[in-house]
């Protein structure tokens, strides 16, 4: 499962890469008969409807355009203060998650979206949090926790106002991560009590601020909530990165 979730990942970014450089500007060329041949290249502005002497761009969605992103992302796991117990073979060994793991995570994500009428949005993200470790001596006794985790995030988005050019929006869906947790007590390997494969429900306020009708930045805020994972109950993710609509 592990390797499937990383082949969505890297599908995800060859994807997002290929249409980004298949998508090529043009020039019109206007060929002129005067004296000998003129070859005056006229550039055409996509992003830009003229009005008079001016530029207007128009920021409305028109309901079935394909887009990608991929940005940031920085996400705080808010750790259980209750007592675990996890076990190797035959020794058991006990600890408080929020005094052996690590809050603060970083990673990145790599997404692709598709317009469901103007005000909804289907979204496929894969999302990689890069592994921290912390060691920590309690009462003589040494931990080291280290955690990482990567998946695909399946959400729907409902835009509130699809003609602006700062976009609010909601969110709601599912998160499918692959968690890996170490936990080591007096250099003693132990498996926490956690499923490898974690399904987790989502929710989400999100930003796009659009510079053009192509590029935009887009800012959200994430919580996961964990459902099997007693060492957390769940974490918030703030993600920043570009957004490029086809």
């Amino acid at each position: 499962m592990k390797r499937f979730l990383q082949l969505i990942g890297i599908l995800i970014s060859i994807f997002s890469t290929t249409v980004v450089f298949a998508d090529e500007g043009d020039f019109d060329y206007i060929k002129e008969d005067l004296s000998g041949y003129n070859l005056q290249p006229n550039l055409k502005v996509e992003d830009s409807d003229k009005v008079g002497d001016d530029f207007t761009t128009n920021y409305s969605r028109n309901g079935h355009a394909v887009y990608i992103s991929a940005g940031y992302i920085y996400d705080y796991r808010v750790l259980s203060g209750k007592q675990q117990t996890t076990a190797q073979g035959t020794l058991n060994a006990s600890y408080f998650p929020s005094e052996v793991f690590q809050s603060g995570y970083q990673g990145f994500e790599v997404g692709v979206g598709h317009e469901w009428g103007r005000n909804f949005d289907l979204q496929l993200i894969y999302q990689q949090l890069f592994q921290e470790s912390q060691k920590t001596i309690i009462n003589g006794v040494t931990y080291i926790g280290a955690y990482s985790k990567n998946g695909l995030m399946a959400d729907v988005a409902w835009i509130i106002n699809p003609d602006s050019q700062y976009q609010f929006y909601l969110k709601g869906g599912v998160s499918i991560d692959n968690e890996q947790t170490r936990l080591n007590v007096n250099n003693a390997d132990y498996n926490a009590k956690l499923n490898d494969i974690a399904v987790n429900p989502i929710g989400a306020v999100g930003m796009l601020i659009q510079f053009s009708e192509h590029f935009g930045l887009r800012i959200d805020e994430v919580f996961t909530t964990s459902l099997n994972n007693g060492d957390s109950y769940g974490d918030f993710s703030t993600r920043v990165g570009l957004n490029y609509v086809f």
